[in-house]
């Protein structure tokens, strides 16, 4: 049997079974393959010497009305034990002579989720106890596992045996645990076989009661987007653990994560206990916050958009924030004034960030281009394009990322330095 794929975005072809859980003894084998293009199961090809057109044309009709579709498979691969969620037949691939009244038929389908090593009920199923994940670029950021002594005549480098745990904390609202911990992995070089030791930092979360992969997935997209938000790289899951008792699982899955190579200079830098505050406060969110978080962090963390896309995203996700994190019902302006008025007056003037010439120009910008194919409107001020839309579209990127963090208790002199960076970069 061949090793269990860790990465979230592993590639492999296996010779598999599956079947459905309530029928054991119906089983279709076949090749499992997870590539680019998804997680695609395709059962072994069937003989038949009696091909007629009207089986043919009974198959073309149902094929078109409504592809079958399965909540979840059970199957055995050349990695172990694995479960398929939320399956669709995707294509009949196979070869037809109707003058030999002969054909070989297959049936493929595309799944959502792949979880190599253990069997369940599907994404609702509540059955895991906890998750751990693993993020792209995070090792940067966070602290060490390993500890430095400087003495005169030699650097002694301290390994230490287990993990070490840098924060846990318990949310109010679901009474989930949430602990971020570094453990120091050595390796041998390839160059000159020496030994070359790294810090492997990763998310576990525990939950009060058995929860569903559906649950434990938002909580790791969540906790990719915070990472995101603090260090100004899009992060991305790595690798994701479930865990049932003494079972385990690895989740492997197609995800486009825009993951950027890690920056110092766009990173936020904040203590242990303010990072664990932060990440209290943003998994406690209430429901209406987290369709404001996709959103936001969504153009926050999309480096290549068209400057008029980057500009409509940025207008909905800076209104949007305002609105799920206050009561006032007030008009597009009046939030964006809401919104520069939690920003120090003196950072705002380091973004050149005038709070009057802003507005005005994100709402006229915001109107054009909402109400496309009209003209402007004579006395009104001109909506900006071009250049002018590319350094507008900085400042309001950089306005939302600081407001974002000042809302998860961040202080500003923290944040200061970074978003007036990301706000005059290119100027």
């Amino acid at each position: 049997m061949g090793e269990r794929p860790i990465r979230l975005d592993s590639k492999f072809s296996t010779p598999c079974a599956f079947w459905v859980p309530e029928a054991k003894d119906v089983v279709s084998t076949g090749m499992l393959l997870v590539d680019d293009d998804g997680i695609t199961f395709t059962t072994a090809p069937e003989y038949s010497r009696d091909l007629r057109m009207a089986d043919i044309a009974s198959e073309i009709s149902s094929i078109q009305s409504a592809r079958e579709k399965l909540l979840v498979l059970h199957g055995f691969t050349g990695q172990g034990n694995c479960t398929l969620c939320q399956l669709v037949d995707v294509e009949h691939p196979g070869l037809r002579h109707f003058g030999l009244e002969q054909s070989i038929a297959a049936i493929s389908y595309r799944a959502l989720v792949c979880v190599i090593g253990v069997h369940f009920g599907g994404l609702t199923d509540k059955c895991f106890d906890s998750a751990r994940y693993t993020f792209s670029g995070l090792s940067e950021w966070v602290p060490k596992a390993t500890t430095e002594q400087w003495e005169p005549d030699q650097i002694l480098i301290k390994i230490p045996h287990k993990e070490r745990e840098i924060f846990a904390v318990c949310l109010h609202e679901s009474h989930a645990e949430v602990s971020l911990k570094v453990y120091p992995e050595v390796t041998t070089s390839d160059l000159d076989g020496g030994r070359v030791t790294r810090s492997v930092p990763y998310v576990e979360v525990r939950s009060a009661g058995p929860e569903c992969l559906s649950w434990y997935r938002e909580v790791g997209a969540r906790i990719e987007n915070l990472f995101s938000l603090f260090t100004g790289t899009s992060q991305a899951l790595e690798t994701f653990f479930l865990y049932r008792g003494e079972d385990s699982g690895t989740v492997i899955e197609r995800r486009y994560s825009h993951a950027r190579p890690f920056s110092q200079l766009e990173c936020v830098t904040c203590t242990t206990a303010e990072l664990a505050n932060s990440v209290a406060i943003w998994l406690n969110e209430p429901p209406r916050f987290r369709s404001v978080e996709s959103l936001a962090l969504g153009v926050l963390r999309k480096g290549k958009l068209f400057v008029e896309t980057e500009f409509l995203s940025l207008a909905q996700a800076l209104e949007g924030f305002h609105r799920a994190t206050t009561q006032a019902d007030s008009s597009f302006a009046s939030r964006l004034s809401d919104l520069c008025q939690r920003i120090d007056a003196a950072v705002l003037v380091r973004m050149r960030i005038d709070i009057a010439d802003f507005i005005s120009n994100v709402v006229a910008t915001r109107n054009f281009y909402t109400h496309a194919g009209g003209d402007p409107i004579p006395g009104k001020p001109s909506p900006l394009d071009g250049a002018e839309m590319f350094f507008l579209n900085q400042k309001m990127r950089a306005l939302l990322r600081g407001v974002m963090l000042r809302h998860l208790e961040i202080p500003e002199e923290r944040i200061a330095d970074v978003i007036v960076r990301e706000s005059t970069r290119w100027h």
